[in-house]
């Protein structure tokens, strides 16, 4: 969810932004973010959400995850130096990391790993925070990162955009000694490439509409079923349908039994396309 800080519709789409460009109230509200979170700048554990709801996120994001770690795949043969990638979610949640496995493994003592969460009030000033507060591309370095954990790197991280709606973000991470402006071109050319093998979201509705078809759903389970699958809630699919939460429950059970699911991340797994 975009902190009520955001300043997103300040800089146009595609812009850089460091942070000597956010000015001085916008990084104080920031800072209070994270203060009042009860969190520290020498915390050296990440917060992560649950076991059961990391499940549901990475069945949800399945397919950008596997685009992603592909297109990683073939750069990381071309990569001279050592870099960290982070996918997350809209709400930075990691979903995916990759890189050297001596530097994986270290960053996971730290908590660090699938389901860390990257947004301010969890992790303070970074790239991929920046990132989400401005939905712009964000460059942050060294110690201008809340946590001293990450003061030895420089992040560059950008918004996954498909057709003006963002889907996550990916950053890439680098020693703080190391020049950073060519990591500039090669992060864009990359999300390019991740955003060009994505399917358009109306062919994605279409496939999974069709497969509801087959399970006897009504217009009415579909349209719940499909805004269920996409990590809504109870309450926000009964005001996004102007219909009452209880109504929500009931139909949701009866998507359940006609589609022979048990869970809301058994019934992610088999719709999504």
């Amino acid at each position: 969810m975009k902190s009520v800080f955001s300043y997103q519709t300040a800089l146009p789409d595609g812009q850089w932004v460091y942070l000597k460009d956010v000015n001085q109230r916008t990084i104080q509200q920031w800072n209070s973010s994270f203060a009042l979170s009860g969190h520290h700048v020498y915390m050296d554990q990440l917060k992560c959400i649950s076991e059961e709801e990391m499940i549901q996120r990475l069945a949800t994001h399945q397919e950008l995850i596997s685009v992603v770690e592909e297109e990683l795949k073939a750069l990381h043969r071309f990569l001279i130096r050592p870099f960290i990638f982070f996918l997350t979610d809209t709400e930075g949640a990691t979903l995916s990391l990759s890189g050297p496995e001596h530097v994986v493994a270290s960053l996971k003592e730290h908590n660090v790993r699938v389901g860390s969460l990257f947004d301010i009030k969890h992790a303070g000033i970074n790239a991929l925070s920046v990132a989400m507060e401005t939905g712009c591309i964000a460059v942050i370095r060294g110690e201008e990162h809340h946590l001293k954990l990450f003061a030895g790197w420089s992040c560059i991280c950008a918004p996954i955009c498909i057709n003006g709606e963002i889907k996550g973000y990916l950053d890439m991470s680098l020693s703080v000694n190391e020049d950073i402006t060519y990591v500039v071109p090669l992060l864009q050319q990359l999300i390019d490439r991740v955003v060009g093998r994505l399917p358009h979201p109306e062919q994605r509705k279409q496939a999974i509409y069709l497969a509801f078809d087959k399970c006897g759903l009504t217009k009415r389970e579909k349209e719940i079923g499909y805004l269920w699958m996409h990590n809504h809630s109870v309450g926000q699919i009964a005001k996004m349908l102007y219909i009452a939460p209880g109504t929500v429950k009931n139909t949701l059970k009866n998507v359940y039994k006609k589609t022979n699911v048990s869970d809301k991340g058994e019934f992610i797994i088999k719709f999504h396309p």
